[in-house]
């Protein structure tokens, strides 16, 4: 038989672990983080991103290597693989920029990650914002994968980028 502080410790506890953040909740808050820019700083953007793509590699979301290269642009596609979502929008392809070599002009280092609309676009337009991003139409997303000799299936659909490459 419990005594009462044993019974206040047990409810407490149970309490706290449902109320601790799901895993896709702390994906959706790194993944906030890391498109982010912060002090202005367009490179330290750029490492955030791709730290959290390695992350993802790790945990499953995203295969180790891309699903094309792009050596003309120096940019990495990424199909997404497990269920994720960010601000309430399905995401299915996450994109990386960067600088591995001077390669002429017109490097934009950072990201975009690219969603199916699932719900008004409000809140991922306020993250924009904040986060120095732009939300735009995605229309030929399928004809680009498909043009770059990415496999999917995704289906037609209202696709949208968020763009993280720049100043916004």
């Amino acid at each position: 038989m419990m005594v009462n502080n044993e019974k206040i410790t047990l409810i407490f506890c149970c309490i706290l672990s449902a109320c601790s953040l799901s895993p896709d909740t702390a994906i959706q808050n790194k993944m906030a983080d890391a498109y982010s820019l912060h002090n202005d700083d367009i490179e330290q953007r750029a490492e955030q991103i791709g730290s959290f793509l390695r992350d993802l590699k790790v945990e499953g979301y995203i295969h180790k290597k891309p699903e094309a290269l792009r050596v003309d642009l120096v940019y990495d596609t990424y199909l997404v693989h497990k269920p994720l979502s960010f601000k309430g929008q399905k995401v299915v392809v996450l994109e990386e920029e960067y600088f591995t070599q001077w390669v002429g002009c017109c490097i934009a280092p950072g990201g975009s990650i690219y969603f199916e609309k699932t719900k008004d676009l409000k809140e991922i337009q306020d993250y924009a914002k904040q986060a120095k991003c732009r939300v735009s139409k995605a229309d030929e997303l399928l004809e680009t994968l498909k043009r770059d000799g990415v496999k999917n299936h995704l289906p037609k659909a209202e696709y949208y980028e968020l763009r993280c490459k720049d100043m916004g």
